[in-house]
């Protein structure tokens, strides 16, 4: 399969040469496909299911739709934001994809939070949270980690939902959020275990 250098060079002798070839959907998922081709998900299937599927719940946008084929391609392979840009991929789509994109050394809830300031990125990430969240194509029986990433996914889905809905502002702490909501929502715990803010007004380094 091509590597990241061969598509982005192959792309700037096409375009060298005048043939048109749109920053669009096509080239979106080429490169998913083509960078992501040996990744599996937890159940052992081929990991272009799940973008794909994230991508069609986008229907709404093609912008989304392309921000829901890569939304995973700058976090787990060498891609970066500035290769995409460099490709003619909008300032739209690459802001998107930054909002949903995990950072070296972030903790989970502080890129919840960080994603909600940018309403492209909620959407794709509550797409992402939908189909991560689906039970049925499990082949194993779930394990203790995998009952806390449940948690954290409802969290992320209820706090992505409620900044939609305006009940609360955009990146407002999980922890301030969570306050908020009724007892079958709250879960102080996990959000000590993934949240700065938390951890540093409980005086946890």
């Amino acid at each position: 399969m091509f590597t990241k250098q061969e598509i982005l060079d192959r792309i700037a002798e096409k375009r060298a040469k005048g043939e048109l070839l749109e920053a669009g959907y096509n080239l979106a998922c080429f490169i998913a496909t083509a960078s992501m081709i040996d990744i599996k998900d937890k159940s052992g299937h081929d990991y272009a299911h799940h973008f794909l599927r994230v991508s069609r719940y986008s229907t709404d946008s093609e912008a989304k739709m392309i921000m829901g084929v890569l939304h995973d391609v700058v976090e787990d392979t060498d891609w970066t934001l500035d290769d995409l840009r460099t490709l003619g991929f909008s300032e739209r789509i690459i802001k998107g994809i930054e909002g949903v994109t995990h950072q070296d050394g972030e903790l989970y809830f502080d890129s919840i939070e960080r994603c909600s300031l940018n309403g492209d990125s909620t959407d794709v990430k509550l797409k992402d949270n939908f189909d991560n969240m689906s039970q049925a194509r499990n082949t194993f029986l779930p394990q203790d980690k995998d009952l806390e990433r449940l948690k954290k996914y409802t969290i992320t889905r209820n706090y992505l939902g409620d900044v939609k809905t305006d009940f609360i502002k955009a990146g407002t702490p999980v922890h301030e959020w969570m306050a908020l909501k009724g007892p079958e929502m709250q879960d102080f715990e996990i959000v000590k275990k993934y949240s700065t803010k938390y951890r540093a007004q409980l005086g946890i380094s």
